[in-house]
């Protein structure tokens, strides 16, 4: 019988979540008596109350939608998954090889009294990390090869094709755990990607336009590592006490939160739609106006051109008292400056528009009932983007330009078509508003 997998909360041996346990029909997650009394739920979809069922042939429910997304892939990740010779469910694999450091607060590691592993053990890569960069490059060169072949279609967010690695990093140096070891990471470098072009860029751009326009956003770093352009994000759900090793924060994303399945993440295939996610936010800040910020990130996605806002790059963060809130918004990027690289369908549909080319009157209106605030608060805010962004745009094109002037890509085009966009839902709204007062 396989070992069974001990969750902590954010490494300390004293603070068991539960168990996860494989079986004949999948896998099992069970809270210990004591987080019962003394914890707080790790997803809202496990009540403390009910114990979960992880996994099972063809349910695609309950703590399902919560451990499968811890996952993450590469074609080293894969390679070593298909190599695993225990007849078990993937995602228990993978939580037994790499669940000591996901997302949020829980570390995943084997149930053995042998097993005590350090949190402050890394290996520095800096001087490495450009040959490391290149063999992961070439791994996922031979993916996309082997994904081209299969017919199945590049996008943005298909596993494994853009690399991510966990580190911790002071400015100068790159760390990264060692293996065995359970030590928090505080940044993820983000390389550039390999289907389109300056990447790093465009997501900076885009965080930065929306720092600028007063939304949550993680910190982020363009740097470069020899040749290559290097995005890095701070991670939201690390924070340091003094000069104390990171300290893990819970978060769960709105697939985990819904109880989706990993194929139910766009709105066209199951995952959450805007309506859901806007009373979701409010649910999660009802004091704070969560609906209002999940409104401006809506309507900065829709004119930034981000059509792969799906229900994984939302999510909620609990402090350590258990209270949530919305995350900062992150993997924001402009995907309409890639028109025939990537497809422009929404990843949640705005009204019953499916791209931004078909929106109507009638989706303004839908979008507005849909994001649950009156149609003249969306007015107000649409207004708002709609005057500021191009200015917003243009201080950080200048930065772009400065880093890496071949950048041409992001930002030769970028302010032309974010006008354009500005211009057609300025129409748009003006023309529901005319209408409107026609039918009073």
């Amino acid at each position: 019988m396989e070992e069974r997998l001990k969750v902590l909360w954010d490494g300390n041996p004293a603070e068991i979540v539960g168990y996860i346990e494989p079986t004949d029909i999948g896998l099992i997650f069970n809270y210990t008596e004591s987080w019962k009394k003394n914890g707080i739920p790790i997803s809202r979809t496990l009540p403390l109350e009910t114990d979960g069922q992880m996994y099972r042939p063809g349910d695609e429910h309950a703590a399902l939608g919560f451990f499968a997304h811890l996952m993450f892939e590469s074609s080293s990740i894969t390679g070593l998954l298909d190599k695993d010779p225990t007849p078990y469910a993937r995602v228990y694999k993978f939580l037994k090889h790499f669940g000591a450091e996901c997302a949020g607060a829980l570390v995943v590691i084997p149930d053995s009294p042998a097993y005590s592993p350090r949190d402050d053990a890394y290996d520095d890569v800096t001087t490495e990390l450009p040959k490391i960069l290149k063999r992961r490059r070439d791994e996922r060169i031979t993916l996309l090869a082997a994904l081209r072949k299969s017919g199945i279609e590049i996008n943005f967010s298909l596993a494994g094709v853009q690399d991510k690695i966990a580190v911790l990093w002071n400015e100068k140096e790159f760390k990264v755990p060692l293996k065995g070891s359970i030590s928090p990471t505080d940044w993820i470098l983000k390389p550039r990607h390999l289907e389109f072009s300056h990447v790093p860029e465009n997501e900076y751009l885009c965080n930065g336009i929306a720092r600028r326009m007063g939304l949550k956003v993680p910190e982020s770093r363009l740097v470069w590592i020899e040749d290559e352009p290097i995005l890095m994000v701070k991670r939201y759900d690390r924070f340091r006490e003094g000069q104390e090793r990171p300290k893990r924060l819970h978060q769960e994303d709105f697939c985990q939160a819904t109880g989706r399945s990993l194929d139910e993440k766009y709105g066209w295939k199951g995952g959450p739609s805007l309506k859901e996610c806007a009373d979701l936010a409010e649910k999660i800040e009802p004091s704070e106006d969560g609906r209002l910020k999940f409104s401006e990130i809506a309507v900065f996605n829709l004119i930034m051109g981000n059509t792969d806002a799906h229900g994984k790059n939302f999510s909620i963060l609990y402090a350590q008292d258990g209270k949530s809130s919305l995350a900062p918004f992150y993997d924001l990027l402009t995907t309409a400056i890639y028109p025939k690289e990537v497809s422009q369908r929404f990843a949640m549909r705005y009204g019953e528009a499916e791209k931004f080319d078909d929106l109507t009157i009638k989706d303004m209106r839908k979008i507005s009932s849909d994001l649950g605030i009156e149609k003249k608060g969306l007015i107000r805010i649409i207004e708002r983007f709609v005057q500021e962004l191009p200015e917003k745009a243009n201080e950080m094109i200048s930065e772009i330009k400065s880093f890496n002037p071949t950048a041409k890509p992001v930002y030769g085009g970028f302010p032309r078509l974010l006008m354009d966009r500005c211009q057609k839902i300025e129409d748009l709204i003006s023309k529901a508003g005319k209408g409107q007062r026609k039918t009073h």
